[in-house]
């Protein structure tokens, strides 16, 4: 599983079909703390070819939402990946309209 999406760099750069991939989820459930990363690539041909990503989008919850996302009744039922790509979803974090970063993205 992987998002697909245009995205724009800090310098203006426009990538049609940037390719985000999950590379690292680290859940601390008795702390309440979680650190979820991704990768972006130019697009899937890029990663594919084991290209350097170009950007990284990390997300660090604590408290209740790590038990939200990730917690043990949680964990019962569903795939971590899927719950950390949900939460990068679920998040509105990019602007004054505190959109999702991933609101534009498709599932690849």
């Amino acid at each position: 599983m992987a998002k697909q999406m245009e995205f724009t760099d800090s310098y203006g750069n426009i990538y049609p079909a940037s390719y985000w991939r999950l590379v690292q989820i680290n859940i601390d459930i008795a702390d309440k703390s979680a650190l979820i990363l991704f990768f972006g690539y130019k697009d899937d041909v890029a990663r594919q070819s084991k290209k350097t990503h170009f950007s990284q989008k990390l997300y660090e919850l604590y408290g209740d939402k790590v038990a939200e996302y990730f917690g043990v009744k949680v964990l019962d039922v569903s795939n971590p990946m899927k719950q950390a790509y949900r939460l990068a979803v679920d998040t509105l974090d990019t602007n004054d309209n505190m959109d999702s970063f991933f609101k534009t993205a498709i599932d690849v």
